[in-house]
């Protein structure tokens, strides 16, 4: 599934449910020039949020800073910072997106509040991910395992 337009309020939220409360997390298929605007409107969500490029280059701008990712490597996105993407290239850019709670990655509400400040925007808005990383690769391929069995739950249904 993707997502060819979202509503976004005045403070640039991104107002899509990514989540339910017994399902954490959102998959989604993107193909960026498919969006309603041609490209991923300048925006945030509460959720993590990890992008594997499947096909193409994106040029993305988080914050303040721009890159441009290749087909292969990912990124993780924080919490709360500013993002967009748009297709490099002409290239028919395709990626995998996962939204994740926070509270999800963060276990209990106990700790959450110290988890969060540990992974505050300030500290880490993003991490350029690149399959030569061991622990990169890692979570690149359990992207792709998610992504497979997402698709095949929604072929069943």
């Amino acid at each position: 599934m993707q997502i060819k337009d979202f509503l976004i309020d005045k403070s640039l939220k991104e107002l899509t449910e990514h989540r339910t409360v017994v399902f954490q997390i959102a998959c989604y298929e993107t193909k960026v020039n498919q969006n309603s605007n041609g490209y991923i409107p300048i925006h945030w969500h509460d959720e993590l949020q990890f992008v594997l490029v499947r096909k193409g280059e994106v040029f993305f701008q988080i914050n303040e800073e721009k890159m441009t990712i290749r087909e292969g490597e990912g990124l993780f996105n924080n919490s709360g910072c500013l993002h967009m993407a748009k297709d490099q290239y002409d290239s028919s850019c395709a990626y995998i997106c996962l939204n994740v709670s926070p509270s999800f990655i963060f276990i209990t509400r106990t700790l959450y509040p110290l988890c969060k400040s540990l992974y505050s925007v300030d500290y880490m808005p993003y991490i350029h991910l690149v399959p030569k990383e061991f622990w990169a690769k890692n979570i690149l391929d359990s992207m792709m395992k998610i992504n497979h069995l997402k698709r095949r739950l929604t072929l069943k249904k």
